[in-house]
């Protein structure tokens, strides 16, 4: 396997494993992704984009 979609699904597990089950993480495009968060205003939505960001960077 390439090491381009061993990274795209490493990240699509740790999307997954860090929403709740009422939202939905998906492939958006060739290397993008988005998140569809139930219930969730916009400072519930940065508060999950900045601790994916994190988790991602280390």
């Amino acid at each position: 396997m390439l090491q381009g979609e061993k990274l795209l699904k490493y990240m699509a597990t740790l999307i997954k494993e860090n929403i709740r089950d009422v939202d939905l993480g998906a492939r958006y495009r060739e290397k993008q992704f988005g998140i569809v968060l139930a219930n969730t205003d916009g400072n519930g939505a940065m508060l999950v984009a900045d601790r994916l960001k994190g988790l991602i960077q280390s």
